[in-house]
């Protein structure tokens, strides 16, 4: 199925007329003076939008070679017996569970780590910011444009002392559909005043036929001078809960940013209170997914 494309056809879609008496064809008789049905263009271009919005609605990018779409499309957007849900967490190639029509896929980006803390001296504190969650996007396809396509499965973003957090790897099935990983939080500096420490750098998703959704920001890191200091919790997913970020009363506790759950969800800032011993890490993210309901 594809769009009128001879040198002759309008680039856009012509104003049909005012809608008529609804009637049906006919051959006309020229002894009676009956006159043959027109085929008028509106009518054309009505059926052909018609198909056309069919492909959309199924994710189908229409083809001049293809002469089967429209019976691809139908048991998309009018599912049968759902015969498989395969969850993938570990980058492989997809081979379709034998009957399988059509799928429903679901990919979630990896999340990234939280930022790390210096070694803070006397009247000093250091609050990381936390990572955000990544992406998440849900499309069907058609089980012929799926069948071999090397599904992606992104790497969880890793915490490091006294660094920004490690982004969060892209999760995909091909070129179809892509959730791209978090982003790390900033590392935290040692200051003797009051911090306010953000992350809220969106990871996005494309291809998805039913939604795209971007990556979800890191909640504050903040230090209230002489009374409290928390570091950023992580992006919440879909799929899993961030890491929260170390949170104490100043001068008397610090740690390392809490790892994040699930799938797709990043990791809490650290925190260093003052005159802390050590520098510390921000917390490790979770892995990507992806998940693939098969349908007869």
């Amino acid at each position: 199925m594809f769009p009128i494309d001879d040198p002759t056809a309008a680039t856009t879609l012509p104003t049909p007329e005012a809608a008529g008496t609804p009637g049906f064809w006919t051959e006309g008789n020229p002894t009676l003076g009956v006159p043959a049905t027109r085929v008028r263009a509106s009518f054309l271009n009505m059926l052909m939008q018609e198909l056309l919005n069919i492909l959309v609605a199924a994710g189908i990018t229409p083809s001049k070679t293809t002469y089967n779409q429209i019976a691809q499309a139908i048991p998309i957007l009018t599912p049968g017996r759902q015969i498989g849900h395969r969850v993938f967490t570990s980058s492989t190639t997809y081979t379709p569970t034998p009957g399988t029509a059509f799928v429903e896929i679901e990919v979630v980006g990896a999340g990234a780590a939280g930022g790390g803390v210096p070694t803070t001296t006397a009247g000093q504190v250091a609050v990381g910011a936390g990572g955000t969650s990544g992406a998440r996007a849900i499309g069907r396809f058609a089980v012929a444009a799926v069948t071999g396509q090397t599904i992606t499965v992104g790497a969880a973003g890793v915490g490091a002392l006294n660094a920004t957090g490690g982004n969060g790897g892209a999760s995909s099935v091909g070129s179809l559909i892509v959730a791209n990983g978090g982003t790390g939080g900033s590392a935290g500096t040692a200051s003797g005043s009051s911090i306010a420490l953000g992350n809220t750098t969106q990871a996005a998703a494309t291809g998805g036929n039913i939604f795209n959704e971007t990556g979800r920001i890191a909640r504050l890191a903040v230090v209230v001078f002489g009374s409290l200091a928390y570091g950023g919790d992580g992006g919440d997913s879909a799929h899993g809960a961030g890491g929260s970020g170390f949170a104490s009363p100043l001068g008397t506790l610090s740690g390392n940013g809490l790892a994040a759950t699930g799938y797709g969800a990043g990791g809490g800032g650290a925190l260093a209170t003052t005159s802390n011993a050590s520098t510390r890490s921000g917390g490790n993210a979770s892995p990507g997914v992806v998940v693939i309901k098969e349908f007869a």
